[in-house]
């Protein structure tokens, strides 16, 4: 399954940013995704269009939430507020299109509480996938500004993201009250 990310706790995400990897001879980026997010277990990930990924292994792409926002026909944007953050413990970024034969992908995503990059903050154990090329492309490789593994997470070779993305599973887990510590 594609990465998820989880916060540690519902924040508000001001801006995410992608890279490819390009060590040698190999290159490979996702040149076009979408974010799903969350606040809690329980919710259903809510959806944000499709964003400009990379177009080569090294760049940074960065996406202000609030041009995100204002781009899509959501809530909040669609009835005029000035929305610039989306409330998310939990974010996946899952690619549309890639380059060099298979996904690899680095991210950051940045908050308002934190501002400045929340990823090598997160525990390994934030970082998890259902799947992912051998040890040097776990999910937890996934930090934009890692300078482990091989340069980014990457999938399994079998993995394919259209038949994943055709049954989008639901947590079964309430969301915790606000006066409660959530526990995942």
């Amino acid at each position: 399954a594609l990465p998820i990310f989880d916060l540690g706790q519902a924040l508000d995400v001001t801006a995410v940013s992608t890279s490819g990897r390009s060590q040698g001879a190999e290159a490979q980026w996702v040149s076009k995704y979408h974010l799903e997010y969350k606040a809690c277990n329980g919710e259903t990930w809510q959806r944000l269009g499709s964003l400009l990924g990379n177009s080569d292994g090294t760049s940074v792409i960065t996406h202000r939430m609030a041009d995100v926002l204002s781009s899509v026909a959501s809530g909040a944007a669609a009835n005029g507020s000035s929305t610039t953050s989306i409330k998310a413990r939990y974010v996946r970024f899952c690619p549309e299109e890639w380059f060099g034969g298979c996904i690899a992908l680095r991210v950051e995503v940045f908050t308002r509480e934190r501002g400045q990059p929340l990823m090598s903050g997160l525990p390994d154990s934030a970082l998890t996938a259902s799947t992912h090329h051998g040890p040097l492309h776990a999910p937890h490789l996934a930090r934009l500004y890692s300078t482990q593994g091989k340069g980014g997470w990457r999938p399994s070779v079998d993995f394919t993201p259209d038949l994943e993305r055709a049954q989008p599973a639901r947590d079964r887990r309430a969301c915790p009250r606000p006066d409660r510590k959530s526990v995942v």
